[in-house]
This record gives structure tokens, C-alpha cells and sequence, in this order.
């Protein structure tokens, strides 16, 4: 087990973020659409939508 991999990997997030925008920044990886829960008033997170019964939408189809 390396120590300091999950920094790197954090960094290299943030520096995505800063270079492209959040939004091609989480077009572009899997990981960071992943955080995204509500967008514009949807929520882009299956499992929530599901749990209080309201509407779901992909991060692809809103951040597109």
C-alpha cells in the first residue's frame, strides 16, 4: 500500500477542475460525476431521487 496515492489522485482532480471547468472537468471523469447529487434543481444521484420519490436525471443528460 502506498502512502499519499489518494493525494495525488486528489490533486490531480482539483488541477482538472481548475484547467477545464467543472463542467467538462466532470464530463470527462467517471469519479468526479460521481460527487454530483443535485444540479439546477435535479438530482443526478439514482439512489436519492429513489428514496424520497422525485425525479432523476443522469449527470450526462444535464451537464451535456
Amino acid at each position: 500500500m502506498q502512502i499519499g496515492c489518494g493525494r495525488k489522485l486528489k490533486t490531480i482532480r482539483i488541477a482538472a477542475l481548475a484547467d477545464k471547468g467543472w463542467r467538462k472537468a466532470l464530463l470527462e471523469d467517471p469519479h468526479l460525476r460521481n460527487g454530483l447529487n443535485i444540479y439546477n434543481d435535479q438530482v443526478t444521484c439514482q439512489p436519492v431521487a429513489e428514496a424520497h420519490e422525485l425525479s432523476y436525471a443522469t449527470p450526462e443528460s444535464i451537464l451535456a
